[in-house]
Order: structure tokens, then C-alpha cells, then sequence
């Protein structure tokens, strides 16, 4: 092939980018929980525009960088692919995202700063309004009694015979207990007493998953100290680290709700800071706030990598078995859809997606999402050596893309 740029599919590939910016903007209009930035104005008729978006875009930008992954491996040979990338794409990676992925880990407890910290400052009974207060009747066993830190009959039900390890109210173990209501001493007699420092209550959760949870520095340290597990995840994955991320929604929810215990979100909010810097350093805390190293928004990037290094190794193997002839009906015979549709539905039914790709964003390769855009990025590879997919390309685009909608309403 000629050397030639190819500004039509640059402008597709950018636009395919920015559309990225339409999308992420469209998720605060939905009210979806783990989106920081809530807009006071939402409809569920924005899923519409969003999931259209969603449904094509990643799988165009693959398609296209592929296709030019194909036109420089022919220019430039394997080495000089693979140096080009890795000064495009992994260097700048990697530097700039030292700067910014500390920024998106931290952007929720920036937005609960900015919203909530302002509602505190700005109301002079915001103390009252945050204090949740059920009324609940205290059980007379030894779950009771750690709720309550009452040490007296706590030693009086141990004597009497109860379990240290016991299951009681809300299928909490007293150190369960007394950990949740942040009773510092009542913990330390627990613990001196044998209690089990990892025991589980009915969802997998450790007494540390719930000092973090309700914002107990002084409980989380003295189980550290006592070389509590804090790496335990609950039924959700979480472990104690991740449980500090709950929302106030959530976290009074439970309070109210599920546990019947009192709080306050401020103190909840203060306590959760204190126990974030117990459980993780600051790399962990800014790079690998979940256990994993997650990369948000840029997951597509590393794709592209993987994807590259599975050309070079797939293009090295292809040169000892060429197979030109079926090459050149896949790329340009109209009956390509027969097998694109079905091997990309495949992919598909396997991710977890209620609808369109899979984005998963930690570092580490998901094997079904890699497989899914490989097939875009694979085609479009095969696509650029062949005359007869550049002389087609781009006809009937309308027509292609009003039939897209129908299908997709």
C-alpha cells in the first residue's frame, strides 16, 4: 500500500473519543449511584442516547486501530510497531497517569466533600439532621451486652456459659457487635477473652468490615494490633478498606434499618479518613484503593497494548501459514456478516453487561472483553491489505446507520 493518511478514519477514530465526553456527561442525568456528580435534573430517557453510544463506540475506535496497527506493522516492521506504541501509548500511560489516577480515586470523597461538607457548614443544626437514632430494645445476652460495651455483663454471660463466638441479633458474633458500635473496651475484653478476630456474620463480613464501616479508628487499630486479617473480602468482594467508600445513603440506610444502631454521618465521615490511612499506604490509597490497580477511564489504553502484542505474535505465526485467499473473503465478501454478527454475539453473551461491552478497568487482562474488541481490532487488521474494503468503505453509511437505530429501538 501507498503511504498514504487516512484523515476520514482519524476523524472517526477522534469522534469516537469524543463522544466518550456525550456519554460520561449523560450519566449524571440517570442517577446511577456510583456516578459522583448527580445533576437535579434526571430522566430515565437519557439511558436511551447513552446506550446507543455505548453500544458501538469502543468497538469502532478497536476496528480503526487496528486497521492502522495493520499499516504500520507493513511500514515500519515489528520493532519499529512496537517502539511506536510504546512511546504513544504505555510511556505517557504510565507518566501521566501518576497525576491522574490519584485524582479519580479520590474524586467521590471530593464530591461528598463538596456537597455534604457544604450542607454541614452551611446549616447551624446540621448535627441534628445527620443523627440517626432508631429505637431498638437491647437483647439480654451477650450480644446485647457488647452492643451496649457493658463490660460487667459481658464477664457475666462469658461465666454463665455463653459462646464467645456465638452467633446473636442480626447474626453477629459480640465482637461483631462491639465493633459496629465503636465500644473500644468492650473489644479489647472480647479479644481478650479468645474472641475470633475474623469471624463472619450471615454476609461474609469481618468485626473489622464493620469498624471501617462506621467510621471506628481506634477498633480497626486494635484488631491490626491483634493481627486481624484485613484483606478478608464480604459476600460483595469489599474488603474493610472498600467498606469506607459506602455512601451516606447507604451507610444511614443500614444504620436505620438493618442494624438499628445510632450515628452520625460527620463523625462517620471523620472516623472512615482516620481508618483509610490505618488500612493502606498512600500508593494503595491512590492506586489500589479496592486491592486491584484500577485505571477508570483509560482502561482502553492498556487494551490497545494487549492487543498489539496479540497482532505481533498472531502476524509472526501467520507468516509461516498464509491463508490469502480466505483473508481476502473475509475483508471484502458481502457475506462477512454471517460470521462477524454471531462471533461478536458470542463474546457479548458472556460479559456481564445488561447491554453493549464490557468495561472493566483494572489493570489486569479480562480475557472476554479483550476477546470481544480483539474481533473489531482483528478485522480491521485484516481489513486495510485488501483494495476491495477500501473502495467499499463508508458507501451507504447513512442507510447503515438509520437500519443501526431501528434495530436498536
Amino acid at each position: 500500500m501507498t503511504a498514504k493518511r487516512y484523515h476520514d478514519l482519524d476523524a472517526l477514530r477522534a469522534f469516537a473519543m469524543l463522544l466518550g465526553i456525550l456519554l460520561h456527561g449523560l450519566l449524571s442525568f440517570i442517577g446511577l449511584g456510583f456516578w459522583p456528580a448527580q445533576d437535579v435534573n434526571q430522566s430515565d430517557y437519557y439511558f436511551f442516547p447513552l446506550m446507543f453510544i455505548h453500544g458501538f463506540r469502543m468497538s469502532l475506535f478497536f476496528f480503526v486501530s487496528g486497521f492502522f496497527t495493520m499499516m504500520m506493522w507493513q511500514r515500519r516492521g515489528t520493532v519499529g510497531l512496537l517502539v511506536h506504541r510504546f512511546k504513544r501509548i504505555v510511556l505517557p500511560f504510565f507518566v501521566f497517569g501518576f497525576l491522574i489516577f490519584p485524582m479519580l480515586n479520590n474524586m467521590k470523597a471530593f464530591a461528598d466533600w463538596m456537597g455534604e461538607g457544604r450542607e454541614e457548614r452551611v446549616s447551624d443544626s446540621s448535627e441534628e439532621k445527620e443523627a440517626v437514632a432508631p429505637n431498638y430494645a437491647f437483647p439480654d445476652d451477650l450480644g446485647g451486652a457488647a452492643r451496649q460495651g457493658d463490660l460487667e455483663s459481658i464477664e457475666r454471660h462469658l461465666t454463665e456459659g455463653a459462646k464467645i463466638d456465638g452467633k446473636y441479633d442480626k447474626d453477629f458474633t459480640p465482637l461483631h457487635w462491639a465493633a459496629a458500635m465503636g465500644e473500644t473496651r468492650a473489644v479489647n475484653l472480647l479479644v481478650e477473652k479468645g474472641a475470633d478476630l475474623n469471624s463472619r456474620d450471615g454476609r461474609q463480613s469481618t468485626p473489622m468490615h464493620l469498624a471501617a464501616f462506621f467510621g471506628h479508628p481506634e477498633c480497626v487499630r486494635i484488631l491490626l494490633g491483634k493481627e486481624a486479617d484485613p484483606e478478608l473480602r464480604n459476600k460483595d468482594g469489599a474488603r474493610p478498606q472498600e467498606a469506607i467508600f459506602a455512601n451516606r445513603e447507604i451507610t444511614e440506610w443500614v444504620a436505620r434499618d438493618i442494624l438499628k444502631v445510632p450515628m452520625v454521618w460527620s463523625e462517620v465521615r471523620e472516623g472512615r479518613k482516620q481508618v483509610r490511612n490505618l488500612l493502606g499506604n498512600w500508593f494503595t490509597r491512590n492506586y489500589m484503593p479496592d486491592g486491584r490497580f484500577i485505571t477508570h477511564h483509560l482502561w482502553f489504553l492498556y487494551d490497545l497494548v494487549y492487543l498489539v502484542l496479540a497482532f505481533v505474535l498472531v502476524a509472526s505465526v501467520l507468516k509461516f501459514f498464509p491463508m490469502p485467499k480466505l483473508a481476502k473473503w473475509l475483508a471484502e465478501s458481502p457475506l462477512r456478516l454471517l460470521w462477524l454478527v454471531p462471533l461478536t454475539y458470542c463474546a457479548q453473551y458472556f460479559m456481564k453487561e445488561e447491554f453493549g461491552p464490557a468495561t472493566s478497568v483494572w489493570l489486569e487482562p479480562d480475557w472476554i472483553k479483550l476477546g470481544y474488541y480483539g474481533i473489531f481490532f482483528g478485522y480491521g487488521a485484516l481489513c486495510f491489505q485488501y483494495k476491495g474494503f477500501h473502495q467499499k468503505v463508508g458507501r451507504y453509511w447513512l442507510i447503515h446507520i438509520l437500519v443501526a437505530v431501528l434495530v436498536f429501538v
